[in-house]
């Protein structure tokens, strides 16, 4: 209960009767023996987001934190809302870096001020983010290109870190803070062939050039530009690297990358 999971949900998930986990709870004197079948019915049920029932509220933290990555890469928030499955009330109510509460109303730039959120907008933003952190959006038209342009613009403004920058396991914390080292500070100078080994590994893990210049705060140009340079010279990760990212373009919205690591 104290993760939001009411009674009546607990009675559902376990297949207990309410009266008897109210019983549990509240009956005096208090009950001290029950049934192996109650209580193992009872463990089963696990205080998590997937727990709540759908109208549930919960903490708006990992919601706010994931939008804000996905925007870091690009997708706008007309983008995103389009993906969300349409029974979701809150559809269009999420501006991702607000604490102060507000009705949920317009667009999903425009509110998302609540400091908490439904159950079912905090799974659909969860299943959303798992899909897209590692898939670029569509940049084929120049209103496409403008559109993520300035998204990235807007995320780079706010400080909003992408999404190598978090772990699964304490996005949702809201005392947890991404990576130390997510970002480097932009420089005006690169050593090309320290530029390109430092790619080189995150290209290994992820696979992605636009993603791992963000991480390495290079524009995508200048990464592409060191990786040629590295390569004339000969440098073991840019040669290694050089023959990989040809078989491999850029990972578009309709071809993500099937795992993380």
């Amino acid at each position: 209960m104290n993760a939001r999971v009411s009674i009546a949900r607990i009675a559902e998930l376990s297949g207990l009767h309410v009266s008897t986990v109210w019983a549990l709870l509240y009956k005096r004197p208090a009950i001290r023996r029950i049934r192996p079948d109650t209580e193992a019915k009872i463990l089963s049920v696990r205080a998590c987001l997937d727990s709540l029932a759908p109208a549930a509220h919960t903490d708006s933290t990992g919601t706010r934190r994931r939008l804000q990555a996905l925007t870091a890469v690009g997708w706008t928030m007309t983008a995103l809302a389009s993906r969300m499955p349409r029974e979701d009330s809150q559809l269009r109510t999420v501006e991702p870096d607000h604490p102060t509460p507000a009705v949920a109303y317009g667009s999903m730039w425009g509110s998302f001020r609540n400091t908490h959120v439904t159950a079912t907008h905090a799974r659909a933003v969860r299943i959303l983010y798992d899909q897209l952190w590692n898939v670029m959006p569509d940049e084929s038209t120049p209103q496409a290109r403008r559109a993520a342009r300035m998204a990235r613009n807007r995320a780079d403004k706010a400080g909003w870190p992408p999404p190598l920058a978090w772990d699964d396991d304490v996005i949702d914390d809201p005392d947890a803070s991404p990576t130390a080292d997510w970002k480097r500070p932009r420089r005006r100078t690169h050593s090309s062939v320290d530029l390109a080994d430092d790619a080189a590994e995150l290209l290994h893990e992820y696979q992605n050039r636009a993603l791992v210049a963000d991480r390495l705060g290079v524009t995508r140009s200048a990464l592409e530009k060191a990786i040629s340079r590295a390569g004339q010279a000969s440098s073991p990760a840019a040669t290694a690297i050089a023959p990989q990212a040809r078989r491999q373009p850029p990972v578009a919205a309709s071809q993500a990358i099937p795992s993380r690591t």
